[in-house]
């Protein structure tokens, strides 16, 4: 078994156990998990595309019988992908299984706290790194195109591409590719006498 898949197996494991435990209260009444890239349109899934390589929200419903309104959470990638280096990494290959597990997770924690407790599964339990780079500063500093490009390699080698870092790089990139005006020609006048 991999590092990975141990790890999935770990998280996964411990979505279970709540599941179990919830089930066993005859009170659970279903669970929804949807995601959106702009907070507005939910889906079921979202596709990677060049412009977004992962969710950037999730959202769990959970129905308690007893509840006149639904448990929902949304969370936001940036903040709770994990920053331990394993864990993103494993998320980033994984976003929607990850994603969508953690707020399951947090809304069954959230209805059933007299059951669950205050549980975190393994990949909560990272404190975030402190930042051995300085990603914006550099995203900022990078002044080719070929710059930004190395720059983004480097962010995903080291699986520190976030939503912000991201979007960053992709600005970045936009704005070190658009021509620069050049002079005017004709002697700079309108033509006109």
């Amino acid at each position: 078994m991999t590092d990975d898949a141990g790890r999935a197996e770990a998280a996964e494991n411990t979505l279970a156990a709540y599941e179990v435990a919830v089930i066993k209260t005859g009170q659970w009444l279903g669970t929804e998990v949807w995601f959106s890239v702009d907070g507005r349109e939910w889906r079921e899934v979202v596709p990677k595309t060049d412009e977004h390589m992962f969710p950037r929200f999730a959202k769990a419903v959970v129905r308690r019988e007893g509840l006149t309104v639904p448990v929902v959470v949304v969370a936001s990638w940036s903040e709770v992908v994990p920053q331990a280096r394993e864990w993103m990494g494993l998320w980033c290959q994984r976003p929607h299984v990850m994603f969508g597990a953690y707020v399951m997770r947090a809304a069954l924690r959230r209805a059933f706290r007299d059951v669950i407790g205050d549980g975190i599964a393994p990949d909560e339990a990272d404190a975030p790194a402190v930042p051995d780079r300085d990603w914006p500063a550099e995203v900022a500093q990078a002044d080719t195109e070929a710059k930004v490009r190395a720059l983004w390699d480097e962010a995903k080698a080291a699986r520190a591409v976030t939503v912000e870092l991201e979007s960053a790089l992709r600005a970045r990139l936009r704005e070190v590719a658009a021509p620069k005006p050049g002079p005017r020609k004709g002697g700079g006048g309108d033509g006109r006498r």
